[in-house]
């Protein structure tokens, strides 16, 4: 369950720090990057669960970049998802619900071996691009 963000920031799962648009821009580049790369595969049976991890690591980075841009250092991926919901209304709650699932499948699949189906991961990389920024998408 994903809790409030305040709930993060006094659990120290997140700090406040400077804005630091470099760093941002950075992580926005190698979400881009990794989708590109991404795209440049061909996915299988065999290959999608790597696939698929890369495919929301993409996503975090994109997240965490904007995290970043405003001034927060996440130390948990569930942050990433409490602080779109608390101030970015344009992303509603199917979105990051979405992302919590996406979240929620990585975990099993990095710690608890589950496979992903080549399916899971064409529906992941289908829904991570329609909600990370347009420059992303090219």
């Amino acid at each position: 369950m994903i809790r409030s963000f305040e709930f993060y920031m006094k659990e120290k799962k997140a700090v406040k720090q400077q804005p630091d648009n470099e760093m941002a821009a950075s992580l926005m580049k190698k979400a881009e990057d990794r989708l590109k790369y991404i795209e440049s595969q061909t996915l299988s049976d065999d290959n999608s669960g790597f696939i698929f991890e890369d495919v929301y690591e993409s996503l975090r980075e994109a997240a965490q970049a904007v995290l970043c841009a405003d001034g927060y250092k996440p130390y948990s991926h569930e942050v990433l998802i409490a602080y779109l919901k608390e101030n970015y209304s344009e992303m509603d709650s199917g979105m990051l619900d979405n992302f919590d699932e996406l979240r929620k499948l990585r975990n099993l699949a990095v710690y608890g071996a589950e496979e992903v189906s080549e399916e899971k991961t064409k529906s992941a990389l289908e829904f991570v691009k329609s909600v990370l920024p347009r420059e992303i998408n090219t």
